[in-house]
């Protein structure tokens, strides 16, 4: 605000002058300039924030310490009911900048099968650097926080068992025990010894999962990767785990996920499910210089695979490739220049089972590949479910081997075609 003092004519042609200008520039100059006359008149300057550092915090109510030094953020203590192998730690806030570790550390040296954590303040997980287990001998790392996460472009794991995370309300346990993130009910909070079985949702208010460019999610080998939540969206990321599993389930509405079994995502009680975009991005299982096939699940209403992402269970083992299994309630699309791949150098190529219940659109690649040696032994299950599939100029569906074994078949359930170009060959 400007204002005058006094009867100074000279301070009156000044105010006049100012306030036209000051008009007149509203209408005919860049709006930063605008921006730069009110920053000299009101004598501020408000300055862009930097990101905010790590926030790691204990919530007090099952005994987590949270010790910091230097770019550590030490996870300590927790509970363990009847000095089981099932550890918990319950926090306020749980995010990690650029550069920092969250370090889940067992100072206790008891055997661990599974760390459950779950984040209770009500503000989302903003994750943009290492999260890491130590002295955890192959130990499942269990997240949930209903409020969000945003894994961001230095997001990496260093975590010796499988890895969970989800925006769910609880973690439902086999003998009826319950973690959730809801502190202000004590049935939140039933501790037991038993295994996690699913990850449930009270409401359709569901929380989505982000992955920035440049975060990689990987695990040790055999193990499993399960993002469980609202909206599920990769943009330029990449998951991995080799001769393991990745598990991708999005729901909009109350209900439990079993996301921890290696031949499909279980369902329990959804009206509703969320969307899984993943966009420039990678996830593979691949059974390379591994023993054991991987697999690859999704369920979701719509599942877009776009801009050249590529999901693989390939092998180049003597074992067979692994499976993938796409379930979408409404539409499938496979965008230009992407791939859904299980193929095989010396074994079985991998079983792909792709459902939509409305429309498969292929832009891209779906193929099952065998043996690109003489003893190809052709493809596992390959089936095809949708009420339209339309495969479009460049895209295909293929099952295909490279030596003298046939190449097995692709079975189209209840499908109606539009254009289309699929094959089953050998060559």
């Amino acid at each position: 605000m400007i204002s005058k003092k006094g009867n100074d004519t000279n301070s009156d042609r000044l105010f006049i002058d100012v306030v036209s200008k000051i008009v007149a520039l509203r209408f005919s100059r860049p709006l930063w300039l605008v921006g730069l006359c009110s920053l000299l008149f009101s004598g501020s300057l408000v300055v862009s924030q930097p990101p905010a550092a790590s926030n790691v915090t204990s919530d007090g109510t099952v005994g987590t310490t949270v010790t910091q030094s230097g770019n550590v953020l030490a996870i300590t203590d927790g509970t363990r009911p009847g000095g089981g192998e099932n550890l918990f730690h319950s926090f306020g806030q749980f995010s990690i900048d650029a550069g920092d570790i969250a370090s889940f550390n067992n100072n206790s040296g008891l055997p661990t099968t599974n760390i459950l954590s779950r984040v209770t303040g009500g503000t989302s997980s903003n994750i943009n650097g290492m999260i890491r287990t130590i002295n955890f001998p192959n130990a499942n790392l269990f997240l949930i926080n209903p409020a969000g996460m945003v894994f961001g472009p230095n997001a990496t794991l260093n975590v010796n068992g499988s890895f969970h995370a989800s925006t769910a309300d609880y973690i439902l346990m086999s003998d009826g025990g319950r973690f959730g993130a809801d502190i202000t009910n004590p049935a939140n909070t039933i501790l037991t010894v038993a295994n996690p079985t699913s990850f449930g949702f009270l409401d359709a208010s569901v929380a989505t999962i982000e992955l920035s460019s440049g975060a990689s999610l990987n695990v040790d080998a055999e193990q499993v990767l399960s993002l469980v939540g609202g909206n599920i969206m990769l943009n330029g990321a990449t998951i991995a785990a080799p001769s393991g599993g990745i598990n991708l389930a999005s729901v909009a509405s109350s209900g439990e996920v079993t996301p921890f079994e290696a031949s499909a995502i279980g369902m329990n009680g959804f009206t509703t499910l969320g969307d899984i975009n993943i966009t420039s991005s990678s996830l593979n299982a691949d059974t390379s210089g591994f023993s054991l096939p991987g697999y690859i699940n999704a369920v979701a209403s719509d599942f877009k695979l776009e801009g050249g992402s590529v999901i693989s269970v390939n092998s180049q083992t003597t074992e067979s490739a692994g499976n993938i299994s796409i379930t979408a309630d409404n539409n499938i699309d496979v965008g230009v220049g992407s791939r859904i791949e299980a193929n095989a150098a010396s074994s079985f190529a991998g079983g792909i089972d792709i459902s939509a219940g409305n429309t498969l659109d292929v832009s891209g690649t779906v193929e099952a590949i065998n043996a690109r040696d003489p003893f190809g032994l052709g493809t596992k299950n390959f089936k095809i479910s949708a009420a339209t599939v339309n495969v479009n100029q460049g895209g295909s569906i293929s099952a295909v081997t490279e030596g003298v074994a046939p190449a097995g078949h692709i079975e189209f359930i209840d499908v109606g075609f539009n254009q289309h170009r699929h094959h089953t060959d050998t060559r």
